[in-house]
């Protein structure tokens, strides 16, 4: 079961408990209606919680050790400036003005517990940002830096409300950061990609596979 499935089935059992508390409340088992209020209350807070990390995050697919994230392509504009065309999976291409060396994709984790992986809770991610990197670090002092943020609203709230209440969540892990960078050139393709442990990238064409080899 999906992370949005757990959700929906917390909150329809939310609903149920409240039910059976007005049931309870018109019998006059005031105590038993107390009760059940507050347990429906308390699982609909969790199902809510859910439904929201759901929307906010992009699931991971637990069935492959990688699950694709899109590709990212580079034509030069300048010296150690570059347009890049980022595809991804779930949005149109979009195109950024990148200055460095290298490109650098960022992107938030946020990994469930045992319990919760068993009952289908899927390791979620969030891109973060699209930035640019200097092979020196010197050059940082003088030279262009450039920065994209790539999380949409739902995600940026969400990620804000879960590094706080972190400690509240049921069966949550950790949530961290992560980070891949390759060099850019003229034509150069790459296959991003998410694993267990973080990001991938890969060349995906001969371009590509030739800047990954003198770097």
């Amino acid at each position: 079961m999906s992370l949005s499935g757990i959700a929906t089935s917390l909150l329809l059992t939310a609903l149920v408990l409240l039910w059976v508390a007005v049931r309870s409340w018109k019998r006059g088992s005031r105590a038993t209606a107390g009760m059940t209020t507050l347990l429906g209350l308390l699982t609909a807070l969790v199902g809510g919680v859910a439904m929201g990390l759901a929307a906010g995050f992009t699931a991971m697919d637990l069935l492959s050790d990688e699950s694709p994230v899109g590709t990212i392509e580079f034509s030069a504009l300048d010296t150690n400036a570059y347009m890049a065309r980022l595809t991804l999976e779930d949005r149109d291409p979009a195109h950024y003005r990148i200055a460095g060396d290298h490109w650098q994709l960022d992107v938030r984790f946020l990994k469930w517990e045992l319990p919760a992986t068993l009952m289908g809770a899927e390791k979620l991610f969030q891109l973060d940002r699209l930035s640019g990197r200097y092979a020196e670090i010197s050059a940082l002092r003088t030279a262009e830096v450039t920065a994209y943020g790539l999380s949409t609203d739902p995600g940026r709230w969400m990620w804000s409300l879960t590094t706080r209440a972190e400690r509240w969540i049921p069966w949550l892990d950790a949530v961290y950061g992560s980070a891949v960078f390759l060099p850019m050139a003229d034509g150069a393709r790459f296959r991003i990609s998410v694993a267990d442990a973080g990001l991938v990238a890969r060349p995906d064409n001969s371009v590509a596979r030739a800047a990954t080899t003198t770097w």
